[in-house]
């Protein structure tokens, strides 16, 4: 093997110009492909998350932010006594004193106290690391640290590393905030919040946030649900966010429905089934788009493979059949041209790895495109079958030549 792997480095040095644009090429694809499985990704993950409870029967929520009688979910499940599951985002208030330095916080409350309140919004550490978040700056929150790890919209002067000292609404207790990343504008936020506008597509995107910080008149902020509980806070729903309330088929009438959203104060939505329907329409529809794309993606990617190896294959076949004469086998240089292709593999993924990470800090910071662990293993699954047809190739290609017919072809005048 160690023969081997020198005399592919050998192969390598002559044939520079050659295997650097194969590089170059393949590193294109491999590019194109990541791209586009980001695209479908992001078609698809913000509708993952409620897909299951669609997928049941039960009705979507609004509750009435003026009541207080659905707040926590063991009093959704008074008003549903015949529900199964609450699907919905967490959140909690909290109050603090106003910074004199950030003055568009004194702007928003010129009218008020300097005490201020602000949503922070929660995801589970699942969530966190499914849900896409975009941010201008810092890092996701961690659950396990002496602080409450926040992000915190843009726009309120905040930055990476402060501190707030907050006192939270319901229970009085008081946390120690700090800001571990900004958001960045015009995305997408699991749950609704104070001030959001809603426009009803009667999809999933019904229940999500489009986060814009100068549209907001208090900051908004995200944490993790096990690390506020982890401070001994009582996670409750957001009133300004829709439910997802489950049951079985036929418990509730719409008389009974109609009945108990004027007892309890909530309004009525739709019926999980037209948001599943509806759903699933809207996918299939930007599948439609996106899918014909990638499946081509993959083909060029298959046929690159097959292609340059097969001229790489011919370019060293004088070589190889003097090893031949000289012993070697034609498997032999199969696993030579192995060895050469994973030389070429490495550096199509120094090309794509500096391609992404610079990307990411500057002209892909505000795209869908996230290499997430998913993506990687995709990606190293099509690599794999590359250089496999690196290995099988070169065999099929010289297994019906003689090594004395290629030297006399290339040394014919």
């Amino acid at each position: 093997m160690k023969k081997y792997f020198s005399f592919a480095v050998k192969l390598s040095k002559r044939n520079l110009a050659l295997e650097l644009l194969i590089a170059i090429q393949l590193s294109v694809v491999f590019a194109l492909l990541i791209i586009m499985m980001c695209a479908i990704e992001d078609r698809t993950v913000y509708y993952s998350i409620y897909e299951d409870a669609f997928s049941q029967d039960g009705v979507i929520i609004l509750p009435n932010d003026m009541g207080q009688s659905m707040v926590y979910e063991e009093d959704i499940l008074e008003c549903f006594d015949k529900a199964t599951e609450v699907t919905g985002a967490g959140s909690c208030m909290v109050t603090y004193e106003a910074d004199p330095d950030k003055e568009y916080l004194l702007k928003t409350y010129t009218d008020r106290s300097t005490d201020m309140s602000g949503t922070i919004s929660v995801y589970t550490d699942e969530q966190l690391s499914k849900i896409p978040l975009y941010l201008k700056e810092g890092r996701l929150p961690k659950s396990n640290s002496e602080y409450l790890e926040c992000l915190v919209c843009d726009t309120f002067g905040y930055k990476v590393g402060e501190i707030i000292d907050a006192t939270e609404y319901a229970s009085g207790k008081t946390i120690k905030m700090k800001i571990c990343g900004i958001l960045q504008d015009d995305q997408m936020i699991y749950g609704a919040s104070m001030g959001s506008e809603f426009e009803y597509d009667g999809d999933f995107r019904d229940l999500y946030y489009y986060l814009h910080g100068e549209n907001r008149a208090s900051p908004f902020y995200l944490a993790s649900s096990e690390a506020l509980e982890g401070f001994g806070v009582e996670l409750q729903y957001n009133l300004h966010n829709h439910l997802v309330i489950n049951y079985e088929d036929g418990a509730y009438t719409d008389d009974e429905l109609e009945q108990m959203s004027s007892e309890y104060g909530f309004g009525v939505i739709s019926s999980t089934e037209s948001y599943y329907e509806k759903s699933n329409l809207y996918v299939k529809r930007e599948m439609y788009t996106l899918l014909p794309i990638a499946i081509s993606i993959f083909i060029i990617t298959i046929f690159t493979a097959i292609i340059t190896t097969v001229i790489s294959t011919m370019k060293n076949l004088r070589s190889y059949a003097v090893l031949y004469l000289c012993g070697a086998s034609w498997h032999s240089c199969g696993a030579i041209n192995l060895i050469n292709y994973v030389m070429i593999s490495a550096a199509t993924l120094i090309i794509d790895a500096a391609f992404f990470i610079t990307g990411q800090r500057s002209f892909l910071s505000e795209t869908v495109i996230r290499v997430t662990g998913e993506i990687t293993a995709v990606c190293a699954v099509v690599l794999v079958v590359f250089l496999l047809l690196s290995l099988i190739i070169p065999i099929i290609v010289v297994s019906g030549k003689q090594p004395r017919d290629v030297l006399k072809t290339e040394f014919r005048v």
